[in-house]
Formats: C-alpha cells, sequence, structure tokens
C-alpha cells in the first residue's frame, strides 16, 4: 500500500506517499483529545489555571507549614 501523508500546519498533501516497508515505529498509547489539553495550556487562561494556579497553592501551603512551625517553637520557648 501506498500512504499519502499531510503535516499539520499545511492545507496540502506531501507530494510523495510513503510505503509500507518505509514506515518507522508503531502507535503504543493513544490519547484521544490530549491536543485540546495542550491547546488550552497554550493560551494565558489555561497556562494560569494549569501551572500558576496549582503551583500557587503549594507555596501557598508550605508558607503555612513555615508559620506553624514557627508558632509552635514561639510557644515552646515561651
Amino acid at each position: 500500500p501506498l500512504y499519502t501523508t499531510k503535516g499539520d500546519a499545511n492545507n496540502a498533501s506531501d507530494r510523495q506517499g510513503v510505503l509500507n516497508n518505509q514506515i518507522v515505529g508503531k502507535v503504543v498509547l493513544n490519547i484521544p483529545f490530549l491536543g485540546y489539553a495542550v491547546n488550552f495550556v497554550k493560551k494565558p487562561i489555561g497556562f494560569l489555571l494549569i501551572i500558576i494556579v496549582p503551583a500557587g497553592m503549594i507555596i501557598l501551603d508550605e508558607v503555612k507549614k513555615i508559620y506553624n512551625e514557627i508558632k509552635k517553637k514561639k510557644n515552646k520557648d515561651e
């Protein structure tokens, strides 16, 4: 069989076809709709929700832990 290929960023098919013996590799995992999530993260609001908000929550949790430890030590010293 001869396969017709086309890149993601163009509308036209490639000039040369690909023969079966020219194919290298195989599909081992397919995650439907993952491209939509990746595209969402590329936008500012997506980046904010997926990266910045969880990172901020982790930082806030660590600051609370440090504050509580300082408070414990202060109460212990009194």
